[in-house]
Protein backbone atom coordinates (compact mmCIF):
# COMPACT_ATOMS: atom_id res chain seq x y z
CA UNK A 1 0.00 0.00 0.00
CA UNK A 2 3.27 2.58 1.11
CA UNK A 3 5.80 2.96 -0.95
CA UNK A 4 8.91 1.33 0.29
CA UNK A 5 12.28 2.38 0.19
CA UNK A 6 15.39 0.60 0.99
CA UNK A 7 18.33 1.65 2.59
CA UNK A 8 21.43 2.12 0.36
CA UNK A 9 24.70 0.14 1.65
CA UNK A 10 26.96 3.35 0.64
CA UNK A 11 25.32 5.48 3.36
CA UNK A 12 24.83 3.33 6.15
CA UNK A 13 27.40 4.76 7.44
CA UNK A 14 26.26 8.40 8.76
CA UNK A 15 26.19 10.97 11.31
CA UNK A 16 25.79 10.24 15.02
CA UNK A 17 22.34 11.19 16.00
CA UNK A 18 22.12 13.10 19.51
CA UNK A 19 19.49 14.67 21.14
CA UNK A 20 17.03 11.75 20.19
CA UNK A 21 16.85 12.12 16.39
CA UNK A 22 18.67 14.04 13.39
CA UNK A 23 18.26 15.25 10.62
CA UNK A 24 20.35 12.62 8.87
CA UNK A 25 16.64 10.42 8.36
CA UNK A 26 17.22 8.03 5.16
CA UNK A 27 13.93 5.88 5.32
CA UNK A 28 10.54 6.90 6.65
CA UNK A 29 7.06 4.62 6.06
CA UNK A 30 3.68 6.12 7.26
CA UNK A 31 0.90 4.17 8.73
CA UNK A 32 -2.64 5.08 9.71
CA UNK A 33 -1.90 6.60 12.62
CA UNK A 34 1.84 5.81 13.44
CA UNK A 35 5.46 6.10 11.63
CA UNK A 36 8.56 4.36 11.08
CA UNK A 37 11.51 6.01 9.81
CA UNK A 38 15.48 4.82 9.61
CA UNK A 39 18.20 7.02 10.54
CA UNK A 40 21.46 7.67 9.47
CA UNK A 41 23.28 4.67 10.70
CA UNK A 42 19.99 2.20 10.22
CA UNK A 43 18.79 2.65 13.38
CA UNK A 44 15.50 2.33 13.85
CA UNK A 45 12.77 4.82 15.24
CA UNK A 46 8.95 4.90 15.90
CA UNK A 47 5.91 7.59 16.99
CA UNK A 48 2.41 8.12 16.63
CA UNK A 49 -0.78 5.47 17.83
CA UNK A 50 0.46 2.95 19.77
CA UNK A 51 -2.98 1.41 20.37
CA UNK A 52 -1.89 -2.12 19.57
CA UNK A 53 2.18 -2.41 19.75
CA UNK A 54 2.96 -0.93 16.76
CA UNK A 55 5.77 1.05 17.79
CA UNK A 56 7.28 -1.62 19.04
CA UNK A 57 8.74 0.43 22.38
CA UNK A 58 7.55 -2.24 24.70
CA UNK A 59 4.32 0.20 25.52
CA UNK A 60 0.69 0.83 23.47
CA UNK A 61 1.88 4.50 25.12
CA UNK A 62 1.06 7.29 22.33
CA UNK A 63 4.45 9.39 21.36
CA UNK A 64 4.14 12.20 20.00
CA UNK A 65 8.10 12.51 19.09
CA UNK A 66 10.54 9.93 17.50
CA UNK A 67 11.63 7.47 20.24
CA UNK A 68 14.22 4.95 19.43
CA UNK A 69 13.26 1.25 19.24
CA UNK A 70 16.64 -0.60 17.94
CA UNK A 71 19.78 1.83 17.32
CA UNK A 72 22.03 -0.63 17.81
CA UNK A 73 21.27 -2.78 15.03
CA UNK A 74 21.25 -1.82 11.42
CA UNK A 75 18.24 -1.95 9.38
CA UNK A 76 17.66 -1.56 5.50
CA UNK A 77 13.96 -1.79 5.02
CA UNK A 78 10.78 -0.72 6.91
CA UNK A 79 7.23 -0.48 5.89
CA UNK A 80 4.31 0.22 8.00
CA UNK A 81 0.92 -0.98 7.95
CA UNK A 82 -2.43 -0.21 9.45
CA UNK A 83 -1.88 -0.95 12.62
CA UNK A 84 1.45 -3.44 12.21
CA UNK A 85 5.07 -2.53 11.59
CA UNK A 86 7.63 -4.47 9.80
CA UNK A 87 11.21 -4.08 9.12
CA UNK A 88 14.44 -6.17 7.57
CA UNK A 89 17.91 -6.15 9.20
CA UNK A 90 20.69 -6.25 7.57
CA UNK A 91 21.52 -9.55 7.67
CA UNK A 92 18.57 -10.08 6.00
CA UNK A 93 16.23 -11.33 9.48
CA UNK A 94 12.46 -9.92 8.71
CA UNK A 95 10.56 -8.35 12.04
CA UNK A 96 7.45 -7.58 12.93
CA UNK A 97 5.10 -6.09 15.56
CA UNK A 98 1.91 -4.56 16.60
CA UNK A 99 -1.10 -5.82 15.07
CA UNK A 100 -1.46 -9.38 15.04
CA UNK A 101 -5.12 -9.98 13.90
CA UNK A 102 -5.40 -12.67 10.76
CA UNK A 103 -1.94 -13.87 11.56
CA UNK A 104 -0.67 -10.50 9.65
CA UNK A 105 2.72 -10.12 11.46
CA UNK A 106 3.37 -13.99 10.22
CA UNK A 107 5.37 -15.31 13.25
CA UNK A 108 2.90 -18.40 13.35
CA UNK A 109 0.48 -16.68 16.53
CA UNK A 110 -2.53 -13.84 16.27
CA UNK A 111 -1.05 -12.63 19.06
CA UNK A 112 -0.34 -9.04 19.21
CA UNK A 113 3.67 -7.95 19.60
CA UNK A 114 4.32 -5.04 21.50
CA UNK A 115 8.13 -5.22 20.43
CA UNK A 116 10.11 -6.71 17.09
CA UNK A 117 9.55 -10.46 16.82
CA UNK A 118 11.31 -12.06 14.00
CA UNK A 119 9.25 -13.98 11.36
CA UNK A 120 10.76 -17.37 11.15
CA UNK A 121 14.53 -17.86 10.74
CA UNK A 122 15.23 -17.09 6.92
CA UNK A 123 17.63 -14.07 6.26
CA UNK A 124 17.15 -13.68 2.91
CA UNK A 125 14.52 -11.18 2.84
CA UNK A 126 14.57 -8.23 0.15
CA UNK A 127 11.72 -6.00 0.76
CA UNK A 128 8.43 -5.91 2.50
CA UNK A 129 4.62 -4.55 2.48
CA UNK A 130 2.50 -4.12 5.19
CA UNK A 131 -1.20 -3.48 4.07
CA UNK A 132 -4.45 -3.59 6.30
CA UNK A 133 -5.65 -7.29 6.01
CA UNK A 134 -2.27 -8.93 4.68
CA UNK A 135 1.44 -8.75 4.32
CA UNK A 136 3.70 -9.72 1.17
CA UNK A 137 7.22 -10.12 0.86
CA UNK A 138 10.19 -10.88 -1.50
CA UNK A 139 12.96 -12.94 -0.87
CA UNK A 140 16.16 -12.01 -2.57
CA UNK A 141 16.44 -15.38 -4.64
CA UNK A 142 12.99 -13.27 -6.38
CA UNK A 143 10.11 -15.48 -5.10
CA UNK A 144 7.24 -13.87 -3.57
CA UNK A 145 5.55 -14.79 0.12
CA UNK A 146 2.18 -13.58 1.57
CA UNK A 147 0.72 -14.01 4.76
CA UNK A 148 -2.30 -13.04 6.82
CA UNK A 149 -6.25 -12.91 5.64
CA UNK A 150 -7.29 -14.38 2.54
CA UNK A 151 -11.12 -13.11 2.09
CA UNK A 152 -10.69 -11.50 -1.01
CA UNK A 153 -8.21 -13.39 -2.36
CA UNK A 154 -5.25 -11.39 -1.90
CA UNK A 155 -2.71 -13.91 -0.65
CA UNK A 156 -2.84 -15.40 -4.51
CA UNK A 157 -2.42 -18.87 -3.26
CA UNK A 158 -4.57 -20.47 -5.66
CA UNK A 159 -7.94 -20.24 -2.95
CA UNK A 160 -10.46 -17.29 -1.27
CA UNK A 161 -10.70 -18.20 2.57
CA UNK A 162 -11.53 -16.14 5.24
CA UNK A 163 -10.39 -18.28 7.82
CA UNK A 164 -8.23 -20.45 8.78
CA UNK A 165 -5.81 -17.45 8.04
CA UNK A 166 -2.08 -17.50 7.08
CA UNK A 167 -0.30 -16.99 9.45
CA UNK A 168 3.40 -17.94 8.65
CA UNK A 169 4.96 -16.91 5.26
CA UNK A 170 3.55 -19.08 2.29
CA UNK A 171 4.98 -18.90 -1.34
CA UNK A 172 3.15 -17.78 -3.90
CA UNK A 173 3.30 -19.68 -6.88
CA UNK A 174 6.66 -20.94 -8.05
CA UNK A 175 8.04 -17.85 -10.08
CA UNK A 176 10.95 -16.46 -8.47
CA UNK A 177 11.60 -13.64 -11.29
CA UNK A 178 9.04 -11.41 -9.16
CA UNK A 179 11.00 -7.56 -8.84
CA UNK A 180 8.54 -5.24 -6.98
CA UNK A 181 5.67 -6.07 -5.05
CA UNK A 182 2.86 -4.16 -3.47
CA UNK A 183 -0.39 -4.67 -1.17
CA UNK A 184 -3.95 -3.20 -1.21
CA UNK A 185 -6.30 -3.75 1.08
CA UNK A 186 -8.26 -6.20 -0.99
CA UNK A 187 -5.64 -7.23 -4.02
CA UNK A 188 -1.64 -7.54 -4.37
CA UNK A 189 -0.04 -6.32 -7.44
CA UNK A 190 3.94 -7.28 -8.67
CA UNK A 191 6.35 -6.69 -11.09
CA UNK A 192 7.96 -9.19 -12.97
CA UNK A 193 11.99 -8.22 -13.84
CA UNK A 194 10.68 -9.18 -17.37
CA UNK A 195 8.74 -5.72 -16.71
CA UNK A 196 5.22 -7.47 -17.11
CA UNK A 197 2.85 -6.69 -14.49
CA UNK A 198 0.75 -8.97 -12.61
CA UNK A 199 -2.58 -8.61 -10.25
CA UNK A 200 -4.48 -10.82 -8.11
CA UNK A 201 -7.19 -10.97 -5.11
CA UNK A 202 -10.62 -8.31 -5.36
CA UNK A 203 -11.50 -6.56 -8.67
CA UNK A 204 -13.63 -4.15 -6.73
CA UNK A 205 -13.75 -1.01 -8.13
CA UNK A 206 -11.49 -2.80 -11.13
CA UNK A 207 -8.61 -2.28 -8.91
CA UNK A 208 -7.23 -5.32 -11.21
CA UNK A 209 -7.61 -3.32 -14.11
CA UNK A 210 -9.70 -5.49 -16.27
CA UNK A 211 -13.57 -5.54 -16.10
CA UNK A 212 -13.44 -8.89 -16.93
CA UNK A 213 -11.97 -10.32 -13.49
CA UNK A 214 -14.09 -10.86 -9.80
CA UNK A 215 -11.63 -12.17 -7.76
CA UNK A 216 -8.72 -13.45 -9.09
CA UNK A 217 -7.20 -16.61 -7.16
CA UNK A 218 -3.73 -16.53 -8.12
CA UNK A 219 -1.60 -13.78 -10.13
CA UNK A 220 -2.23 -12.93 -13.67
CA UNK A 221 -0.60 -10.76 -16.19
CA UNK A 222 -2.76 -7.74 -17.14
CA UNK A 223 -2.03 -6.71 -20.32
CA UNK A 224 0.96 -7.35 -22.65
CA UNK A 225 2.80 -4.21 -21.52
CA UNK A 226 6.09 -4.75 -20.75
CA UNK A 227 8.14 -1.79 -19.46
CA UNK A 228 6.69 -1.54 -15.62
CA UNK A 229 9.16 -0.38 -13.72
CA UNK A 230 7.23 0.69 -9.85
CA UNK A 231 4.02 -0.14 -8.46
CA UNK A 232 2.10 1.51 -5.36
CA UNK A 233 -1.33 -0.22 -4.66
CA UNK A 234 -4.00 1.78 -2.22
CA UNK A 235 -7.02 0.98 -0.91
CA UNK A 236 -8.73 -0.69 -4.53
CA UNK A 237 -6.61 1.45 -6.72
CA UNK A 238 -3.15 1.56 -7.86
CA UNK A 239 -0.44 4.01 -9.51
CA UNK A 240 2.60 2.32 -11.87
CA UNK A 241 5.16 3.99 -13.39
CA UNK A 242 6.58 2.70 -16.62
CA UNK A 243 10.43 2.64 -18.02
CA UNK A 244 9.48 6.18 -19.97
CA UNK A 245 9.04 7.80 -16.59
CA UNK A 246 5.28 8.23 -17.22
CA UNK A 247 2.50 7.18 -14.34
CA UNK A 248 -0.50 5.30 -14.88
CA UNK A 249 -3.37 4.70 -12.53
CA UNK A 250 -7.10 2.60 -12.29
CA UNK A 251 -9.34 1.63 -9.86
CA UNK A 252 -11.18 3.18 -7.19
CA UNK A 253 -11.24 7.06 -7.36
CA UNK A 254 -13.79 8.91 -5.19
CA UNK A 255 -11.11 11.06 -3.54
CA UNK A 256 -9.74 12.03 -6.80
CA UNK A 257 -6.29 10.00 -5.14
CA UNK A 258 -5.26 8.85 -8.68
CA UNK A 259 -4.47 12.37 -9.96
CA UNK A 260 -6.71 12.16 -13.46
CA UNK A 261 -8.47 15.54 -12.67
CA UNK A 262 -11.90 14.04 -11.58
CA UNK A 263 -13.38 11.46 -8.73
CA UNK A 264 -14.59 8.81 -11.66
CA UNK A 265 -12.82 5.27 -11.10
CA UNK A 266 -10.55 4.31 -13.76
CA UNK A 267 -11.51 1.14 -15.14
CA UNK A 268 -7.79 -0.28 -16.76
CA UNK A 269 -4.44 1.70 -17.02
CA UNK A 270 -4.79 4.94 -17.93
CA UNK A 271 -1.64 7.30 -18.13
CA UNK A 272 -1.97 10.74 -16.02
CA UNK A 273 -1.22 13.37 -17.18
CA UNK A 274 1.62 14.02 -19.52
CA UNK A 275 4.74 13.90 -17.91
CA UNK A 276 7.77 11.52 -18.23
CA UNK A 277 10.13 11.76 -15.29
CA UNK A 278 7.96 10.27 -12.67
CA UNK A 279 10.64 7.95 -10.52
CA UNK A 280 8.70 7.37 -6.67
CA UNK A 281 5.28 7.46 -5.92
CA UNK A 282 2.98 6.08 -2.77
CA UNK A 283 -0.62 5.71 -2.51
CA UNK A 284 -3.27 4.74 0.67
CA UNK A 285 -6.65 5.22 1.06
CA UNK A 286 -7.89 8.66 0.24
CA UNK A 287 -4.54 10.49 -1.29
CA UNK A 288 -1.33 10.02 -3.22
CA UNK A 289 2.09 11.32 -3.49
CA UNK A 290 4.60 11.10 -6.13
CA UNK A 291 8.28 12.44 -6.72
CA UNK A 292 9.53 13.27 -10.48
CA UNK A 293 13.46 13.49 -11.64
CA UNK A 294 13.31 16.90 -10.32
CA UNK A 295 12.65 16.31 -6.96
CA UNK A 296 8.98 17.98 -7.14
CA UNK A 297 6.53 16.33 -5.17
CA UNK A 298 2.95 16.31 -6.58
CA UNK A 299 -0.10 15.33 -4.59
CA UNK A 300 -3.69 14.81 -4.98
CA UNK A 301 -7.16 13.34 -3.40
CA UNK A 302 -8.80 13.90 -0.14
CA UNK A 303 -6.57 16.95 2.14
CA UNK A 304 -9.37 16.89 5.10
CA UNK A 305 -6.50 16.62 7.63
CA UNK A 306 -3.98 18.83 5.46
CA UNK A 307 -2.12 15.61 4.24
CA UNK A 308 -1.66 17.16 0.68
CA UNK A 309 0.08 20.21 2.40
CA UNK A 310 -0.94 23.05 0.34
CA UNK A 311 -1.49 24.82 3.34
CA UNK A 312 -5.46 24.15 3.30
CA UNK A 313 -7.69 21.58 3.50
CA UNK A 314 -8.75 21.94 0.38
CA UNK A 315 -9.05 18.29 -1.78
CA UNK A 316 -7.20 18.33 -4.98
CA UNK A 317 -7.89 16.24 -8.01
CA UNK A 318 -4.84 16.96 -10.08
CA UNK A 319 -1.28 16.10 -8.95
CA UNK A 320 0.09 19.16 -7.80
CA UNK A 321 3.73 20.37 -7.03
CA UNK A 322 3.90 21.15 -3.20
CA UNK A 323 7.79 21.94 -3.20
CA UNK A 324 10.72 20.38 -4.65
CA UNK A 325 14.23 18.56 -3.79
CA UNK A 326 12.64 15.89 -2.35
CA UNK A 327 14.43 12.46 -1.82
CA UNK A 328 11.37 9.99 -1.04
CA UNK A 329 7.86 9.74 0.48
CA UNK A 330 5.56 7.71 1.97
CA UNK A 331 1.38 8.88 2.74
CA UNK A 332 -0.01 7.74 5.11
CA UNK A 333 -4.24 7.43 5.73
CA UNK A 334 -4.60 11.33 6.75
CA UNK A 335 -0.94 11.79 7.10
CA UNK A 336 2.46 12.30 5.06
CA UNK A 337 6.16 12.20 5.87
CA UNK A 338 8.99 12.58 3.33
CA UNK A 339 12.55 13.35 3.45
CA UNK A 340 14.45 15.82 1.80
CA UNK A 341 17.64 15.66 -0.68
CA UNK A 342 19.44 17.36 2.33
CA UNK A 343 18.40 14.36 4.82
CA UNK A 344 15.92 16.11 6.87
CA UNK A 345 12.61 15.09 7.56
CA UNK A 346 9.51 17.07 7.27
CA UNK A 347 5.90 15.43 7.63
CA UNK A 348 2.44 17.00 7.20
CA UNK A 349 -1.67 16.28 8.07
CA UNK A 350 -3.51 14.64 10.76
CA UNK A 351 -1.18 14.35 14.10
CA UNK A 352 -3.96 13.96 16.69
CA UNK A 353 -2.48 10.66 17.83
CA UNK A 354 1.49 12.71 17.29
CA UNK A 355 2.21 10.86 14.28
CA UNK A 356 3.59 13.71 12.54
CA UNK A 357 6.39 13.48 15.76
CA UNK A 358 6.73 17.35 16.16
CA UNK A 359 6.38 17.12 19.71
CA UNK A 360 2.58 18.54 19.39
CA UNK A 361 -0.87 17.04 18.75
CA UNK A 362 -1.93 19.70 16.54
CA UNK A 363 -3.08 19.65 12.54
CA UNK A 364 -0.27 20.30 10.36
CA UNK A 365 -1.56 21.54 6.87
CA UNK A 366 2.07 22.22 5.43
CA UNK A 367 5.14 20.25 5.73
CA UNK A 368 6.88 20.43 9.13
CA UNK A 369 10.45 20.26 9.94
CA UNK A 370 11.22 17.89 11.88
CA UNK A 371 14.68 19.30 13.23
CA UNK A 372 16.73 18.72 16.03
CA UNK A 373 18.86 21.55 18.16
CA UNK A 374 22.63 20.41 16.77
CA UNK A 375 23.52 20.25 13.33
CA UNK A 376 23.59 16.03 12.30
CA UNK A 377 27.65 16.82 11.13
CA UNK A 378 28.98 15.93 15.11
CA UNK A 379 31.40 14.61 16.88
CA UNK A 380 31.73 11.62 19.48
CA UNK A 381 34.33 9.02 21.51
CA UNK A 382 34.48 5.54 21.07
CA UNK A 383 35.90 4.70 24.32
CA UNK A 384 37.60 0.79 24.08
CA UNK A 385 39.15 -1.23 26.33
CA UNK A 386 41.20 -3.44 24.67
CA UNK A 387 43.54 -6.25 25.67
CA UNK A 388 46.93 -6.19 24.54
CA UNK A 389 46.33 -4.36 20.86
CA UNK A 390 43.05 -3.48 18.97
CA UNK A 391 42.56 -3.11 15.28
CA UNK A 392 40.32 0.50 15.30
CA UNK A 393 38.01 1.20 12.18
CA UNK A 394 40.86 3.31 11.06
CA UNK A 395 42.23 -0.36 9.95
CA UNK A 396 45.16 0.52 12.09
CA UNK A 397 46.67 -1.99 14.78
CA UNK A 398 46.90 0.08 18.52
CA UNK A 399 49.41 -1.71 20.70
CA UNK A 400 49.04 0.80 23.53
CA UNK A 401 46.60 3.09 25.14
CA UNK A 402 45.41 6.10 22.19
CA UNK A 403 42.99 8.98 22.96
CA UNK A 404 44.30 11.41 19.88
CA UNK A 405 43.54 9.22 17.02
CA UNK A 406 40.44 9.76 14.71
CA UNK A 407 38.21 8.96 11.66
CA UNK A 408 35.73 10.59 9.58
CA UNK A 409 32.77 8.52 8.73
CA UNK A 410 31.33 10.03 5.76
CA UNK A 411 27.80 10.64 4.55
CA UNK A 412 26.16 11.03 0.55
CA UNK A 413 23.91 13.51 2.55
CA UNK A 414 27.34 15.80 3.76
CA UNK A 415 26.23 14.63 8.17
CA UNK A 416 30.20 13.52 8.08
CA UNK A 417 30.73 12.57 11.90
CA UNK A 418 34.23 12.69 12.91
CA UNK A 419 34.92 9.77 15.49
CA UNK A 420 37.98 10.45 18.48
CA UNK A 421 39.21 7.12 19.44
CA UNK A 422 39.79 6.82 23.29
CA UNK A 423 41.53 3.04 23.92
CA UNK A 424 42.47 1.56 26.81
CA UNK A 425 45.38 -1.34 26.32
CA UNK A 426 45.08 -3.64 29.52
CA UNK A 427 48.58 -5.18 29.67
CA UNK A 428 49.59 -7.90 31.83
CA UNK A 429 52.93 -9.26 32.54
CA UNK A 430 53.55 -12.72 31.11
CA UNK A 431 57.26 -13.25 32.73
CA UNK A 432 58.14 -16.04 34.70
CA UNK A 433 61.15 -16.84 36.97
CA UNK A 434 62.83 -20.04 37.90
CA UNK A 435 64.21 -20.70 41.11
CA UNK A 436 65.62 -24.32 41.41
CA UNK A 437 62.57 -26.27 39.43
CA UNK A 438 59.78 -23.86 40.54
CA UNK A 439 58.35 -21.49 37.96
CA UNK A 440 56.41 -18.13 39.48
CA UNK A 441 54.05 -16.19 36.97
CA UNK A 442 55.33 -12.24 37.83
CA UNK A 443 51.53 -11.10 37.70
CA UNK A 444 49.69 -10.93 40.86
CA UNK A 445 46.39 -11.52 41.80
CA UNK A 446 45.26 -13.44 38.51
CA UNK A 447 44.01 -16.76 37.48
CA UNK A 448 46.81 -19.26 36.62
CA UNK A 449 46.32 -22.25 34.11
CA UNK A 450 50.07 -24.41 33.96
CA UNK A 451 50.65 -25.80 30.34
CA UNK A 452 52.71 -28.29 28.98
CA UNK A 453 54.91 -27.12 26.00
CA UNK A 454 55.50 -30.36 25.33
CA UNK A 455 52.21 -31.79 24.84
CA UNK A 456 50.76 -29.28 22.40
CA UNK A 457 50.60 -26.75 25.48
CA UNK A 458 47.17 -29.04 27.01
CA UNK A 459 46.59 -27.28 30.63
CA UNK A 460 47.98 -29.58 33.38
CA UNK A 461 45.43 -30.75 35.42
CA UNK A 462 45.04 -29.10 39.38
CA UNK A 463 47.75 -26.48 38.28
CA UNK A 464 46.47 -22.84 38.81
CA UNK A 465 48.32 -21.52 41.42
CA UNK A 466 50.52 -18.18 41.04
CA UNK A 467 53.81 -20.99 41.48
CA UNK A 468 54.46 -24.79 39.86
CA UNK A 469 56.60 -27.58 40.76
CA UNK A 470 57.11 -29.68 37.56
CA UNK A 471 57.51 -33.67 38.13
CA UNK A 472 59.43 -34.35 35.34
CA UNK A 473 61.95 -32.79 32.97
CA UNK A 474 60.16 -30.41 30.77
CA UNK A 475 59.19 -27.18 29.04
CA UNK A 476 56.22 -25.22 30.54
CA UNK A 477 54.02 -21.87 30.36
CA UNK A 478 51.23 -20.14 32.49
CA UNK A 479 48.36 -18.86 30.84
CA UNK A 480 47.45 -15.69 33.14
CA UNK A 481 43.86 -14.11 33.35
CA UNK A 482 43.48 -10.69 35.21
CA UNK A 483 40.51 -9.08 34.32
CA UNK A 484 39.07 -9.47 30.97
CA UNK A 485 42.82 -10.35 29.35
CA UNK A 486 44.78 -13.78 28.91
CA UNK A 487 48.09 -13.75 28.29
CA UNK A 488 50.45 -16.84 27.77
CA UNK A 489 54.44 -16.94 28.83
CA UNK A 490 56.94 -18.35 27.25
CA UNK A 491 57.79 -22.04 27.36
CA UNK A 492 60.65 -22.54 30.24
CA UNK A 493 62.89 -25.46 30.09
CA UNK A 494 62.67 -27.34 33.27
CA UNK A 495 65.01 -29.81 34.97
CA UNK A 496 64.03 -31.78 37.34
CA UNK A 497 66.63 -34.45 37.54
CA UNK A 498 70.49 -34.01 36.46
CA UNK A 499 70.67 -34.83 32.35
CA UNK A 500 73.42 -34.33 30.23
CA UNK A 501 73.85 -30.79 29.66
CA UNK A 502 72.28 -29.47 26.18
CA UNK A 503 73.04 -27.19 23.32
CA UNK A 504 71.67 -23.68 24.43
CA UNK A 505 69.76 -21.73 21.54
CA UNK A 506 71.65 -18.94 21.11
CA UNK A 507 68.97 -15.70 21.07
CA UNK A 508 67.41 -15.29 17.61
CA UNK A 509 66.81 -11.99 15.61
CA UNK A 510 63.20 -11.13 14.08
CA UNK A 511 62.65 -8.10 11.89
CA UNK A 512 60.76 -6.27 11.04
CA UNK A 513 58.46 -5.83 14.08
CA UNK A 514 55.94 -5.61 13.14
CA UNK A 515 55.80 -7.27 10.02
CA UNK A 516 53.67 -6.84 6.84
CA UNK A 517 54.59 -9.21 4.51
CA UNK A 518 57.97 -11.26 5.31
CA UNK A 519 59.02 -11.84 9.02
CA UNK A 520 63.23 -12.62 9.16
CA UNK A 521 64.37 -14.99 11.45
CA UNK A 522 68.52 -14.77 12.16
CA UNK A 523 70.81 -17.29 14.31
CA UNK A 524 68.60 -20.04 13.85
CA UNK A 525 70.73 -23.02 15.14
CA UNK A 526 70.96 -25.75 12.53
CA UNK A 527 68.12 -28.94 12.32
CA UNK A 528 65.93 -25.77 14.29
CA UNK A 529 61.61 -26.74 14.50
CA UNK A 530 60.05 -23.46 13.97
CA UNK A 531 56.91 -23.01 14.91
CA UNK A 532 54.46 -19.95 14.89
CA UNK A 533 51.47 -20.19 17.02
CA UNK A 534 48.59 -17.28 16.80
CA UNK A 535 47.11 -15.69 20.15
CA UNK A 536 44.62 -18.76 20.75
CA UNK A 537 47.78 -21.28 20.99
CA UNK A 538 46.44 -22.38 17.41
CA UNK A 539 49.40 -23.69 15.68
CA UNK A 540 49.22 -21.66 12.02
CA UNK A 541 53.19 -22.29 10.35
CA UNK A 542 55.27 -25.11 11.08
CA UNK A 543 58.79 -25.86 9.11
CA UNK A 544 62.19 -27.52 10.02
CA UNK A 545 65.41 -25.71 8.67
CA UNK A 546 69.25 -25.93 8.75
CA UNK A 547 69.81 -22.66 7.58
CA UNK A 548 70.77 -19.62 10.20
CA UNK A 549 68.35 -17.17 8.38
CA UNK A 550 65.10 -17.92 7.14
CA UNK A 551 62.12 -15.53 5.66
CA UNK A 552 58.55 -16.28 6.33
CA UNK A 553 55.61 -15.20 4.42
CA UNK A 554 53.35 -13.64 6.56
CA UNK A 555 51.18 -11.86 3.65
CA UNK A 556 48.21 -14.57 4.48
CA UNK A 557 48.60 -13.99 8.34
CA UNK A 558 45.85 -11.62 10.09
CA UNK A 559 46.81 -8.57 11.64
CA UNK A 560 47.41 -9.48 15.30
CA UNK A 561 50.04 -10.88 17.89
CA UNK A 562 52.19 -14.25 17.44
CA UNK A 563 54.40 -16.02 18.88
CA UNK A 564 57.33 -18.36 17.00
CA UNK A 565 58.84 -21.46 18.87
CA UNK A 566 62.74 -22.06 18.22
CA UNK A 567 63.25 -25.56 19.56
CA UNK A 568 66.43 -27.07 18.67
CA UNK A 569 67.95 -30.94 20.91
CA UNK A 570 65.49 -30.49 23.41
CA UNK A 571 65.78 -26.23 24.12
CA UNK A 572 63.26 -23.70 23.20
CA UNK A 573 63.56 -20.41 22.44
CA UNK A 574 59.52 -17.94 22.27
CA UNK A 575 59.76 -14.54 20.79
CA UNK A 576 56.59 -12.43 19.99
CA UNK A 577 56.14 -10.87 16.90
CA UNK A 578 53.15 -8.21 15.28
CA UNK A 579 51.57 -8.42 11.74
CA UNK A 580 50.27 -5.11 11.12
CA UNK A 581 49.55 -4.92 6.96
Amino acid sequence: MKKIYTLSLAVILSCIIQNGYSQCWKAVSAGEIHTLALDGRGGLWAWGGNNFGQLGDNSVETRNEPVPIDTINRYQFISAGIHHSFAIKEDGTLWGWGRNTWGIIGDGTEINRIVPVQVGTDNDWKSVNASRFHTIGIKTDGTIWTWGNNGNAQLGNGSQTAEPNTIVPTQVGEFNDWKEISAGDNHSIAIKTDGTIWVWGSNVFDALGSTSLTVQTSPIQLGLDSNWVKVSAGENYNLVIKNNGTLWGWGRNFFGQIGSGNTEDILSPTQIGEASNWESLSTEIYHSAAINSNGEMHMAGSNLWGQLGYGNTDNNYNLTSIENNWLQVSAGVNHTVAIAQDGSLWAWGNNSNGQIGDSTFTQRNAPVLLSCEVDCANSSTDVITACESYMWIDENLYTSSNNTATYVMQNSYGCDSTITLNLTIQTVDNTTSLSGSTLTAAEDDAEYQWLDCDNKFAPIEDETSQSFTPTQNGNYAVEITSGDCTVMSACTSVTVVSLNEKESIHSIGIYPNPAKDVVMLSNISSGSSITIYDIAGKIIYSIKSNSPQVAINTSAFANGIYQIQIENHGNFERRKFVVNK
